[in-house]
């Protein structure tokens, strides 16, 4: 082999050498910045704010705005309020609040101090009586009356008829009484209303209510508490829910959404499987069809599979709008995607990727530029334009829609089409295209009904107490605590979406439903629906 050979042989491995080095490196780039990006969420999940509104991305989330307040609320031509104050020298004296507003609601009485009948006479002319001449306002002031337990030993009176019994005849009446509760408890449907509302609206967990009614000297314990949901879910609660899933079901457009609970007691084969998650569905109907009221409905089921919400939404045949969680596909039903979703992939693309116009550098407005801040102006322009359309029928929703938006709409996908081959696959960014322009015949399903939302911001918000909730109270003991759990946050939820105080509610149903045959008349369960006008006369919020 001559030396020029000899050569070119060392070239050729020194070429393939450094091809597998080249490849090395990229797959180490790949690691390194998926390494990044999984660092940066996990920052962002632990310390960084929650919200996507546009204006808090601008600002960016490394440290909490506690000194920058007023660069972020300042509105350039802004009309300054009227002052009410009083002008002095060198400075204005701030005005009073209103609290004729603010204490409007609560009931007022008058503290009127008079003087003591042995002082009503006057000093300069003793014996003489003081004649009342007015009274002055001096202050308001808000007294707080601690709550209070008290029991009640409930006797029924029973009278006879002496002329009956004259006659050796039996002529007795007794005094109506109210059929109680539960069954041997001393619960009241005001007692239980103020238990459940105090978990399920307020997120307080029973084992902190029970030190707070035993500072009441009420020995309260929380297995008395878990016991008395899971009866009332039982007797009560759950007929109401089933009466609101046939509503649901007819409904033409519905959401959903699921979020893990961790519930013991399961099946032997779970329960051994310590870290084994369930998980709690909700179902909600559309804020946008007049046709259908406003309902919340939850389930627990044991797993996440898809056959759980079809065999919930059996019958169901309209549209279903969900985040693209593949199970849902089982579904014998229409899908459409939430573009809250789609745009929080772009979210993801800020806060990961730097050179794409991570959070970093978003407070200088030079710096915000790169595909996923495009992205997101972009969804904002389309969103902006949907939320004009909020007080509109769904028939003129839907020309709106098409004569405003879907031209937004079609040049934000072909603008996607245009940049997917520009972005490295590595970057969150090009996840975020890929997510969208795979997504994109479902989230164009909005436009042709004008009953379907833009998002599925309905399901996200009515599952959120849920989720508060659980990181008080952690987990279920059994599946019919799990059970009760969404039987009675199915029905807070539907209250707050059609205005209805939950606990008048409560209070109201616990007391109308006892002795009542109502389990085949669903004219009586269409009655205590919180849509219902006795309800709505009753229990507004």
């Amino acid at each position: 082999m001559t030396e020029v050979e000899q050569l070119r042989k060392e070239n050729r491995e020194l070429q393939k050498e450094n091809q597998a080095l080249l490849k090395k490196i990229s797959s180490f780039e790949e690691k390194l910045e998926a390494a990044l990006v999984w660092n940066e969420q996990l920052r962002k999940a632990m310390f960084g704010r929650k919200s996507e509104k546009l204006r808090v991305l601008q600002t960016g989330d490394e440290e909490l705005s506690l000194f920058d307040e007023a660069e972020q609320e300042a509105r350039a031509g802004e009309p300054e309020p009227v002052s009410c104050g009083t002008a002095v020298k060198a400075h204005t004296r701030k005005p009073k609040r209103n609290r004729d507003e603010l204490l409007k609601s609560l009931p007022h009485k008058d503290d009127v101090r008079e003087l003591p009948e042995g002082e009503r006479f006057c000093e300069r002319h003793p014996g003489t009586p003081l004649v009342e001449m007015g009274r002055k306002f001096l202050r308001t002031e808000v007294r707080y009356t601690p709550p209070k337990v008290e029991v009640f030993d409930v006797y029924q009176k029973v009278y006879q008829c002496p002329a009956c019994k004259e006659e050796d005849r039996f002529g007795v009446k007794s005094a109506p009484v109210p059929p109680s509760l539960l069954p041997h408890s001393v619960a009241t449907p005001a007692l239980a209303a103020d238990v459940l509302c105090q978990k399920y609206v307020l997120a307080v967990p029973f084992y902190r209510q029970e030190r707070a009614w035993a500072r009441l000297g009420f020995p309260l314990s929380r297995t008395n508490m878990a016991n008395w949901a899971i009866a009332l879910s039982k007797y009560y609660f759950l007929p109401l829910v089933g009466h609101m899933k046939e509503r649901l079901i007819a409904s033409a457009v519905l959401h959903a959404d699921e979020t893990t609970v961790q519930v013991h007691r399961e099946s032997p084969e779970r329960s051994r499987r310590k870290q084994q998650q369930s998980y709690m569905w909700l179902y909600a109907t559309s804020p946008l069809d007049p046709e259908s009221p406003d309902i919340r409905i939850f389930e627990y089921r044991p797993g996440r599979s898809g056959e759980n919400a079809a065999k919930f939404l059996e019958g169901f045949h309209g549209t279903l709008v969900h985040d693209q969680f593949s199970g849902y596909n089982r579904l014998d039903a229409e899908h459409a995607a939430c573009w809250a979703h789609m745009r929080r992939e772009f979210v993801k693309g800020l806060s990961a990727d730097p050179r794409q116009g991570g959070e970093a550098v978003l407070r200088n407005p030079e710096n915000r530029r790169g595909k996923a801040w495009e992205a997101i102006k972009k969804i904002g322009a389309i969103s902006a334009m949907e939320g004009k359309l909020k007080n509109l029928s769904p028939e003129e929703r839907k020309e709106e829609r098409l004569r405003q938006e879907k031209p937004l709409v079609e040049d934000f996908f072909v603008w996607l089409e245009s940049i997917r081959a520009e972005i490295s696959p590595k970057f969150q960014t090009a996840k975020a295209v890929n997510y969208a322009l795979h997504a994109k015949e479902r989230l164009c399903r909005y436009l042709g009904d004008g009953r379907i939302p833009m998002t599925n911001n309905v399901a996200e918000s009515a599952i959120r107490p849920f989720t508060v909730g659980r990181k008080n109270w952690l987990f279920s003991d059994s599946p019919k605590g799990a059970e009760a759990s969404a039987a009675i946050y199915s029905l807070v939820e539907t209250c707050k979406a059609s205005s209805i105080d939950p606990e008048k509610y409560l209070r109201y149903v616990l007391t109308e439903m006892p002795g009542r045959n109502f389990m085949n008349d669903p004219e009586m369960l269409e009655g205590w629906m919180p849509w219902s006008k006795a309800v709505q006369d009753n229990c507004k919020a």
